[in-house]
């Protein structure tokens, strides 16, 4: 996990974007528990800086211009 980190820092991602939870299928309380942290962490980075970097812009039409 430590290098998946490492090698997200070196592309310009946040490296808390990625944690490994071991857990059984027995584990639903702790399995929502994690899903809900993950969510709560990702929510508060934001989007993701590489793809707002290479999406496209939608091109300028007449209608745009008036």
């Amino acid at each position: 996990m430590t290098r998946l980190q490492g090698l997200l820092a070196e592309i310009g991602l946040e490296p808390e974007r990625v944690e490994m939870f071991n857990m059984s299928a027995a584990m639903a309380a702790e399995f929502v528990a994690a899903a809900t942290e993950m969510t709560e962490r990702i929510d508060a980075l934001g989007p993701n800086p590489l793809r707002a970097a290479v999406s496209p812009q939608p091109p300028n039409t007449e209608e745009d211009e008036r």
